[in-house]
């Protein structure tokens, strides 16, 4: 399902799918800016895109269901902060996966020696951002049904300025 929403390759991305990496990116900082010892970006391009789909499969399923949103229409519902939240923590997900697997630890002479220490720092990061962005986008699905049942009756609702910019 997702295939058609983020395509592999980069160049067939939507100009708003582009920009949403970027902002990914910049969130996670995730750029050779902050990345002085690597000089590079630390999760490479596939990556990014497969936490993405992910993030968008995971928005799908998370209740009260409410049709197949794509990329594009989460964003377009001013929903940024909860598909950063979300895709931020699939991509911790896989840097905890690779740094447990490249877990080294050994013990010679009674000295202990651990290489790559920051697999917990990763998954309980992870579980942070899933579980924030899951909360966001449930609370903002509630909203939108319980304004969807309302209508314009003018019967007002108090989960009304949940995400209204004209509130602010």
């Amino acid at each position: 399902m997702t295939e058609a929403l983020i395509p592999r390759e980069h160049s067939k991305l939507s100009g708003e799918a582009k920009k949403f990496l970027v902002d990914l990116r910049n969130f996670m900082r995730d750029t050779e800016k902050f990345n002085r010892l690597l000089k590079e970006e630390e999760v490479d391009e596939s990556a990014l895109l497969l936490a993405t789909r992910m993030a968008v499969d995971n928005y799908a399923t998370i209740p009260p269901l409410m049709g197949s949103p794509t990329l594009t229409s989460i964003l377009n519902s001013r929903m940024l902060h909860s598909m950063l939240f979300l895709t931020a923590g699939y991509v911790l997900c896989m840097n905890f996966q690779q740094q447990e697997r490249n877990h080294l630890q050994s013990s010679s002479g009674g000295r202990k020696m651990e290489v790559s220490e920051k697999g917990s720092e990763y998954k309980q990061s992870a579980d942070y951002f899933l579980k924030g962005a899951r909360e966001m986008i449930q609370r903002y699905k509630l909203a939108q049904n319980v304004q969807t049942f309302m209508g314009t009756s003018g019967i007002h609702s108090e989960y009304s300025y949940l995400h209204n910019e004209d509130y602010l």
